[in-house]
């Protein structure tokens, strides 16, 4: 397949599986023959701006690692984030923040101070009915393994003991994103949202009016021959955006 991507960049708005990335070059693919056909600025603004959208949801979505929840019938992208675009971006706008403060190299994993095991309260139960010394040696060996990792513990009640483990258990770190999504999105910089919210700006006008002139002025645009200065500035901010070929 042929897809719309300048392949020489590394700045394209996208993780994901094979089937997302032809569903995305679809999108945009159609949204270039839009523009290439259209005869109105409105529509030519609004459809740049739902490829920019899609795009942009996608990529979040699998940054959160949500889109695995996802199908036809339960789309977290349109259910889960905002609709608004202008908030969409201010999540997209914290989540680089947030990624650029915690770094992209995982830090070392914490060492493993409580031990135990996890299941469900039909496997536990049925270890104490069945295999009662079994669960108790378990219990045993999870004390002793603690107590191990955690010298001070011998010194607190067994109360204390509960309670210490409880905070630790409690206590929650800030994680980045999976690695190679945080590595791509930190390539979208402030410049990136700025254009991204002018587009905004347009459809938002786009969205609401037919003032042609109200629509350009939000995109820099004055002067005669509107249409193809629009359709030009479109195709430039896909290709900022989302890393669009261009026709050159």
């Amino acid at each position: 397949m042929d897809y719309v991507w300048d392949e020489t960049r590394e700045d394209i708005l996208f993780w994901g599986t094979k089937s997302d990335l032809e569903q995305l070059n679809s999108v945009i693919t159609k949204c270039l023959e839009a523009l290439e056909k259209s005869t109105n600025v409105r529509e030519i603004v609004i459809e740049a701006w739902l490829a920019v959208d899609y795009a942009l949801r996608k990529f979040l979505l699998e940054g959160f690692e949500l889109s695995r929840f996802c199908d036809e019938d339960f789309a977290l992208e349109y259910e889960l984030l905002p609709n608004s675009f202008q908030s969409l971006l201010r999540i997209f706008e914290t989540v680089l923040n947030h990624n650029r403060k915690l770094g992209v190299i995982p830090e070392p994993g914490s060492p493993d101070k409580l031990g135990g095991f996890t299941s469900s309260h039909d496997f536990w139960s049925y270890i104490k009915e069945k295999h009662p010394k079994l669960y108790h040696s378990i219990i045993e060996v999870t004390d002793e393994y603690r107590l191990e990792k955690n010298p001070d513990l011998k010194k607190l009640s067994s109360n204390e003991r509960v309670a210490f483990i409880y905070l630790e258990r409690s206590e929650s770190k800030a994680k980045t994103m999976e690695i190679g999504w945080g590595e791509l999105a930190s390539k979208f910089d402030e410049e990136w949202i700025k254009k991204a919210r002018r587009l905004n700006e347009a459809r938002n006008i786009a969205a609401h009016s037919y003032d042609i002139e109200k629509i350009c002025h939000k995109l820099g645009i004055r002067g005669a021959d509107s249409l193809q200065k629009t359709k030009a500035e479109c195709r430039q901010l896909l290709n900022v955006l989302l890393a669009v070929r261009t026709n050159n």
